[in-house]
């Protein structure tokens, strides 16, 4: 694991904390925040501010974000993202991660056109809830 910020705490093998400019990496999940905390035992990065989770080429933005490092679980609150595979972006209130291919967005709103010049996509999907299998480039909204 690779953690940096411009102050960092911590209790060798148990947590770590970090503020400003904080970023932890490990394996293929990147974590940005202005504050971030690591706990050891439950393998559990909690990030505030200005959160960037980065996974695959999948980049998912927030103001508060709990991710489970080795499984891909947790959550991203009010997110924005981009999915690299397709390209497609959305917003939601809350996004969860089930795992590294399964994700489940509540009150989102998710497209794969580009923004046209009025601001706009051209097609626009809403839905209470949005189920998204990225191994088998599939959703399903409800």
């Amino acid at each position: 694991m690779y953690l940096r910020a411009d102050e960092v705490r911590g209790r060798p093998d148990l947590d770590v904390e970090a503020t400003g400019n904080a970023e932890l990496r490990r394996a293929d999940v990147r974590i940005r925040a202005d504050r971030l905390s690591y706990d050891v035992a439950a393998d559990l990065a909690r990030a505030s501010g200005n959160v960037r989770v980065l996974h695959e080429g999948n980049v998912f933005s927030g103001p508060e974000a709990q991710v489970r490092l080795d499984s891909f679980e947790g959550f991203v609150l009010e997110p924005t993202f981009l999915i690299g595979l397709t390209g497609a972006t959305g917003s939601a209130q809350r996004l969860d991660f089930i795992d590294r291919d399964r994700a489940v967005a509540t009150l989102a709103r998710y497209t794969s056109c580009t923004v046209e010049d009025e601001g706009d996509p051209a097609w626009l999907l809403s839905a209470d809830r949005v189920t998204l299998d990225l191994e088998a480039n599939q959703g399903v909204a409800e």
